[in-house]
This record gives C-alpha cells, sequence and structure tokens, in this order.
C-alpha cells in the first residue's frame, strides 16, 4: 500500500490509502496489510413471505457452493417478526461428510425482521467448488418463502463467488438431544433464510 500526506488539524499526516477491487461480482477492500478484507454472503435484497409456527422444533439450512477459496466465518440468520420463545442454534455441515464444523453456537441479541449474525466456533476453511450447508435450529418459529408463496423462493441464485440450486432449502425435525441437525429434506422449494459470512481469500 502507498502513502498519501493529508493536511489534517493544522498538520501535515501521512495516511495509508485503501484500495477497492472487484472479485467475482463483488467489492473487496484491501487495507494497509495488503491483505483481502471483503465480507460476502448469499443472500442480499430477498425477503421472507413471512414467520410460520408448526409447533415443532426444526433445524433448517441452504446449500451454498463457493466459487473461490476462503473462510466462513459467521452463519446469519433472517430472524422472524415474533421471536422464538427459547434459544436458537448455529452450526455449518459439510455437504459430502455431513459434519458439522465445531460446536453448535448459540445466537444472542436476536432481532425481529431483519438479518442476524453469530460467528461460527471455529472458522471453516472453503475450497473452490466446495458445498457448505449453514444451518440453525429454532425450537418453534422460522421464516420462509416457497414455490408458491408471495413473492415466491428466489432460488436459484448468485451473488458474488456463492451459489445456490433449486431447490436450496432444506429442513429436519429429526433428532431430540437439541442440536442442530443436518437438513435433509426439501418442500416445495422452500427457502429458510439461513446463510453465511464468507471471507475470499
Amino acid at each position: 500500500m502507498t502513502k498519501m500526506r493529508v493536511y489534517k488539524g493544522g498538520a501535515w499526516v501521512d495516511q495509508e490509502t485503501v484500495a477497492r477491487a472487484r472479485i467475482g461480482g463483488s467489492w473487496a477492500e484491501y487495507g494497509p496489510d495488503g491483505g483481502g478484507g471483503g465480507e460476502e454472503s448469499l443472500f442480499t435484497d430477498q425477503i421472507p413471505s413471512g414467520t410460520f409456527e408448526d409447533g415443532l422444533s426444526l433445524s433448517l439450512g441452504t446449500r451454498i457452493t463457493f466459487a473461490v477459496p476462503g473462510t466462513i466465518s459467521k452463519v446469519r440468520w433472517y430472524a422472524p417478526a415474533t421471536l422464538p420463545d427459547s434459544s436458537v442454534f448455529a452450526n455449518v455441515f459439510g455437504l459430502d461428510e455431513l459434519k458439522k464444523a465445531g460446536a453448535d453456537v448459540t445466537f444472542t441479541g436476536l432481532v425481529p425482521s431483519t438479518w442476524c449474525e453469530i460467528p461460527v466456533a471455529s472458522p471453516v476453511a472453503v475450497t473452490a467448488g466446495q458445498t457448505f450447508v449453514p444451518a440453525i435450529r429454532t425450537p418453534s418459529r422460522y421464516v420462509a418463502s416457497t414455490g408458491a408463496s408471495t413473492p415466491p423462493s428466489p432460488f436459484p441464485i448468485t451473488n458474488g463467488n456463492l451459489s445456490t440450486p433449486t431447490p436450496a432449502g432444506y429442513y429436519s425435525i429429526f433428532g431430540g438431544d437439541g442440536t442442530v441437525q443436518w437438513p435433509d429434506s426439501n418442500f416445495n422449494n422452500g427457502c429458510y433464510f439461513v446463510d453465511v459470512v464468507f471471507i475470499p481469500d
């Protein structure tokens, strides 16, 4: 990185410049250390059809494929208008091995009708072409859109280096131990608005 001199507070000071580059359809910032700092997510302006309550504890997830190597640092979830009545957990699964990336983490400070984020227990290393499934476990309420909904399910989506097919939203009602389970079923092209924060290398 280069420096430029700017006049601040009555004196000339050196200031590091920050460059931005467009990579894979997304802007990434490169600071004084020369490293990449851009964060990417799958969902942008898509919104769910509404809040639902089935009286069941559900694990919900999205299958996301990554075009470039990098790191998954957080799980994102669009919280329902009426929040669940107890804790919501998150994790990331590998598509092939169905293995969790680490221990479940608990969402804190959920805000209704907005995207909420929680850091994963351990950052997940991604290689180009891999598919992962960020998933949450809710004790009650959740958001969704389906092929029959208005607005309809937004799949398939490609945003920068992240993409997902049709269908992409999966759920599971199994697993009585209270942990996040592998979501293995799809209903009517359901979309449950579970996402990641991805930092490309």
